[in-house]
């Protein structure tokens, strides 16, 4: 690279499908490289043509300078209205918030609107196709529509979540999550005497390896001092050897020391190793399925008992069969996290998660049980509060089943 284009800076380096890659510090262009002959295969500019205009509006909202579809007015701060924005935020931003906040509303009010009543839930699956133009493609809309509730609020509530601070910190609480810790992806390295020379590349990737044993996936030259080196174990494959996203281990080597020991990530040392990794458990796959199913049928059936309650068209008898499949789930899933524990699983807060666990199992027969006394009305608002309570129950007990 430095004989044919003397001007280029290398920054970075990937492993991707058996080509090198090797691009600048602004991820702006990359030249493939034959790793067997160093030929260079051709390059490409990153930031331009119909890639460059999707990552500008995917990334930035057209407010990315440079990059293709740009948008002054976009990019502009936004002025302050009596308090202060999270930094950074400009109208493009604003904008794309704004309509995440509207995608959470639009599955919330979807639910509400296609809920048939549990008599008749299956007509909300139903396509009429015998019955004229607009019977089918109504039917269309409700069954594409109440499919893509998932994702159209797993979409408005994370994305919502990058950039407003209290979506971020109430998905949290309900979850049981934490913030990134910034010491964990941070690396000190040694003061080197003036006149020292780096330690170069292939120094840089021995250590990293002598550290983690794998396959170099990326490495990135020194900034700040040590080199970014990723590295995949054997067998680990979560997006084929592509790029950005091929390693497991992140090792960080000074840029001027490659000697040993390791030390924690955070710290000022010679490398240090920072991993991803999470041991799998045996009752995991049965748990993490059952919870992700029961937390999506809780929150969705909640929204729509209160939505049926509200309007006045709530039916214990026609909720009642819809709640004891819920609780046969929880039950399973108990079943299921006990066997793990009998097997040699240990929660990192057993005591935590054995009381979910149990609240899990009685706040439905127990709202059940005290909606049974109560006016129609009054009923549906009981049993969507456990069901949205109990979604959140779930979402604990799983966060807290993470072994120690």
């Amino acid at each position: 690279m430095a004989t044919a284009h003397p001007k280029f800076s290398p920054a970075w380096v990937s492993n991707d499908g058996g080509v090198i890659a090797v691009g600048d510090p602004d991820f702006a262009e990359a030249y493939a490289v034959d790793p067997g002959t160093g030929h260079i295969n051709g390059s490409t500019r990153l930031e331009s043509g119909v890639m460059g205009f999707l990552a500008n509006l995917h990334d930035c909202a057209l407010t990315c300078e440079g990059y293709p579809g740009y948008v002054s007015w976009l990019a502009k701060p936004v002025p302050t209205i009596g308090f202060a924005w999270p930094p950074g935020t400009n109208w493009g931003l604003l904008l794309v918030v704004v309509l995440w906040l509207l995608m959470v509303l639009l599955a919330i009010t979807g639910i509400v609107v296609w809920w048939p009543d549990f008599r008749r839930f299956s007509h909300g699956f139903r396509v009429r196709t015998g019955k004229g133009r607009f019977a089918r493609d109504y039917d269309l809309h409700n069954v594409i529509g109440i499919v893509a509730v998932p994702f159209v609020l797993m979409w408005g509530v994370t994305g919502a979540a990058f950039y407003l601070p209290p979506v971020k910190d109430a998905w949290l609480a309900v979850t049981g999550g934490t913030a990134a810790d910034p010491q964990k992806y941070s690396f000190t390295a040694n003061a080197a005497a003036p006149g020292t020379r780096e330690i170069g590349i292939d120094r840089a990737a021995a250590a990293a390896l002598a550290e983690t044993p794998g396959e170099i996936r990326y490495l990135t030259t020194p900034q700040d001092g040590y080199y970014s080196v990723s590295i995949a174990s054997e067998g680990y494959q979560p997006y084929g050897a592509r790029a950005f996203f091929g390693g497991d281990h992140t090792v960080y080597v000074d840029s001027h020391d490659a000697t040993q020991p390791s030390q924690s990530p955070g710290t000022t040392g010679n490398t240090a190793r920072n991993t991803g990794e999470h041991r799998t458990t045996p009752g995991d796959g049965v748990i993490e399925t059952l919870a992700f199913a029961t937390t999506m049928v809780c929150v969705a059936g909640g929204l729509a008992v209160l939505g049926a309650g509200l309007a006045g068209r709530y039916r214990p008898e026609r909720a009642l069969p819809a709640l004891a499949v819920v609780e046969l789930a929880l039950v399973v899933q108990a079943i299921a996290d006990v066997t793990g524990l009998r097997t040699g699983d240990r929660p990192a807060e057993p005591a935590t998660h054995l009381a979910y666990l149990a609240t899990s199992l009685v706040l439905l027969p127990a709202a059940t049980a005290w909606a049974a006394n109560e006016q129609d009305r009054w009923a549906a608002v009981v049993i969507a509060v456990a069901l949205l309570a109990l979604a959140v129950v779930v979402i604990r007990a799983q966060t807290t089943w993470r072994p120690a």
